[in-house]
């Protein structure tokens, strides 16, 4: 064979399952799921609180609580915490999202004891000095400034707290008066109430040791438990969204940032993704942006030339989801850009995909599908997801075997009832 002619056969058949991870429960009654990967001595531990903008009292606590959850502690100063994870070649970082946080650690297994007592010190001894505060607040407020001269940042926020309503955790507009008004105590409170064993997930990949399990329940399972907190602390809270056009003027940018999008499948109280109409909806996303040789892409940027690039994506949170379109085009093509997109919005709904364009999708997805599974630390965060989601392996694997099934009259179907022109938010930033 001459491979520099013949491309590889492509495999049809190579099985897409993601297994059910150990479960298991500390002392303290955390649960944890794990999963045995890899032959590297090398271990992922996250640990996945209940608290993110969904569950904060007041805008910003939660945020700034998780940022500097390891800045310092009753015995340990930042700086000594950050010399400890440096010795033993360790990582710890933080992450605080939409509907739970994280504090991420990966070191090698051999480390596993003095990493879990650090990570036992910021759980049960974080201190949260006015200090670091200080520092933290200073970084954001900059970078704050930075980004609100950034026309993608400022299209993105307008989106979003349109989207969402300004009183929605997932829509209010992140401003410098709230980031001022943060203080030690709320976040101390903040912590104290919500950052609880109960409240918090553990999850870990990779190789394990035969103490394992011990040492987790010696140094978090030890973590005490704190007041169950009443179903009636979660917020029901309902998008508030404003479905307009927004343009704000720069007369000086050379560029015009694009969002358009919608909240997608409403009607349902369980999870978006266990929807029976979602994987049709999906597979449509997919034709129109979700890839690199979608039908945006194809058009605005191959044949028009009006970008470096053109996306649509469904983002599903743990309280709803919604499909996004973003680019960023030249100032003199943004509405000629606008109107390609509703050209093949159109299309779709009106003509059927043909099975060569769908088979590639299917394809491409299958591929994808494949490396959300690839490697015990991508099965792990898949898993998570699922979680959250309250949905379980049978649904991944089935949803695989779904995407296969799809037809080109489910597209044509899924494009009229979900991609309507007057239930779309849309924002452009620039000269416009």
């Amino acid at each position: 064979m001459n491979f520099r002619k013949t491309p590889p056969p492509i495999n049809f058949n190579q099985a897409i399952k993601l297994e059910t991870p150990e479960i298991f429960s500390l002392d303290n009654g955390m649960e944890v799921h794990q999963i045995e990967s890899g032959e590297q001595d090398v271990l992922l531990l996250e640990l996945c609180f209940k608290t993110g903008r969904w569950y904060e009292p007041k805008p910003q606590v939660s945020h700034f609580t998780h940022a500097i959850l390891k800045e310092g502690t009753k015995n340990f100063t930042s700086q000594q915490i950050a010399e400890k994870l440096e010795y033993y070649g360790a990582t710890m970082k933080v992450f605080a999202g939409f509907d739970y946080c994280t504090l991420s650690v990966s070191t090698l297994n051999k480390y596993l004891e003095p990493i879990l007592q650090i990570v036992q010190e910021v759980l049960e001894n974080a201190s949260f000095p006015e200090q670091e505060l200080n520092i933290y607040r200073n970084n954001v407020l900059q970078e704050f400034a930075l980004n609100s001269t950034k026309h993608e940042y400022i299209a993105t926020k307008t989106f979003g707290t349109n989207l969402w309503g300004k009183n929605h955790p997932y829509g209010y507009p992140t401003r410098p008066i709230e980031m001022q008004n943060v203080s030690i105590s709320a976040i101390k409170n903040y912590f104290k109430t919500l950052y609880k064993p109960q409240n918090t997930t553990l999850f870990i990949a990779g190789k394990s040791t035969q103490d394992f399990q011990k040492l987790l329940n010696k140094y978090i399972g030890s973590w005490k438990k704190g007041i169950t907190l009443s179903d009636n602390f979660e917020p029901k809270i309902k998008p508030n969204f404003n479905l307009d056009t927004f343009l704000i003027e720069d007369a000086k940018a050379h560029q015009v940032s694009l969002r358009m999008g919608m909240h997608i499948l409403e009607e349902t109280n369980d999870s978006t993704r266990n929807n029976k109409e979602y994987t049709n909806l999906f597979v449509l996303n997919t034709v129109l942006g979700g890839y690199f040789g979608s039908r945006l892409m194809a058009n605005i940027r191959e044949e028009k030339g009006y970008t470096y690039g053109i996306y649509s994506t469904i983002i599903n949170m743990v309280n709803g989801s919604y499909l996004s379109i973003s680019t960023e085009v030249g100032k003199d093509v943004w509405k000629d850009c606008e109107n390609e997109i509703y050209k093949e919005i159109n299309r779709l709904k009106n003509e059927l995909v043909s099975d060569a364009e769908l088979n590639m999708v299917k394809n491409y997805l299958s591929g994808y599908l494949l490396s959300l599974i690839d490697g015990g630390f991508n099965r792990l965060a898949c898993w998570k997801e699922l979680f959250f989601q309250e949905l379980n392996v049978e649904y991944f694997n089935t949803f695989a075997e779904e995407i296969t099934q799809v037809t080109p009259k489910q597209i044509l179907d899924s494009a009229n009832k979900y991609l309507e022109k007057d239930k779309m938010l849309k924002v452009f930033v620039g000269q416009v």
